[in-house]
């Protein structure tokens, strides 16, 4: 009996700390600050496969802030350990199946950044790269949030892998379509990924030199999150008229 409620009692903790830390979550994702990533990171539990998954969503929103935000935001020094640290997140996760494709879409992701900032690997890690957004996409091609990580990992692959504007493009505003029905139904899902989704929209669209498609997708991308830095970023940006 004694060892049943000990059992009871640290899968009470568990789940009080993983919702602890998905409402930090929710509080940095809303205020895109930093040490709001860092206290919603710290909160998440290495020692379950739910407090690794939400610590991984939480590095990756805040390896963005750090690669892709304001200037005065960035750190790629900061930024290229939090990669490590969400690689061991992930690979640790015992059960990724739980999780649908969004950890394979995570981990391939993850990887693409590393890629970007270091263009010479990616003879070496396409092909990593490329097989793990194709199982992404076989295990859960209907979850929003696996189609908005394809679309990000899309936008910045290169083309000679099969990336591009127009790939990135297709799985974000399918991304977006999910996103909705999955609001409009009331489906209980973790919320992450909306608001950013549509600002990577706009961002393909300004690359493009259609201000007028990118300035609405900014619009709708705050219209989830007043403070999505990526869509306050590219919007100031197409206002100023750069087109990169």
């Amino acid at each position: 009996m004694r060892l049943f409620f000990l059992a009871f009692l640290n899968i009470s903790v568990s789940v009080g700390a993983v919702e602890t830390g998905q409402n930090l979550f929710q509080h940095a994702y809303a205020e895109w600050d930093s040490d709001a990533f860092a206290e919603a990171y710290d909160a998440f539990s290495q020692n379950t496969d739910s407090g690794r998954y939400w610590r991984a969503v939480t590095g990756f929103h805040w390896i963005n802030y750090y690669l892709y935000g304001y200037d005065h935001h960035r750190d790629t020094r900061r930024g290229l350990a939090l990669i490590d640290s969400v690689q061991a997140d992930l690979a640790a996760i015992r059960k990724p199946r739980r999780f649908s494709g969004e950890v394979e879409a995570l981990e391939a992701t993850i990887l693409g950044v590393y890629v970007t900032l270091h263009p010479t690997r990616a003879p070496f890690l396409g092909r990593r790269i490329q097989n793990g957004l194709d199982e992404a996409f076989a295990a859960d091609s209907t979850n929003p949030r696996t189609l908005y990580l394809l679309g990000v990992s899309y936008y910045h692959m290169p083309g000679f892998l099969g990336g591009g504007f127009s790939a990135g493009r297709e799985y974000l505003l399918r991304s977006d379509s999910l996103f909705m029905e999955e609001e409009q139904t009331g489906r209980a899902a973790p919320q992450w990924g909306h608001s950013t989704g549509r600002a990577f929209l706009g961002e393909i669209y300004r690359a493009e030199g259609n201000v007028a498609q990118a300035m609405a997708w900014y619009d709708r991308a705050k219209d989830i999150n007043p403070q999505d830095g990526l869509a306050r970023l590219g919007r100031k940006k197409a206002q100023d008229g750069y087109e990169q």
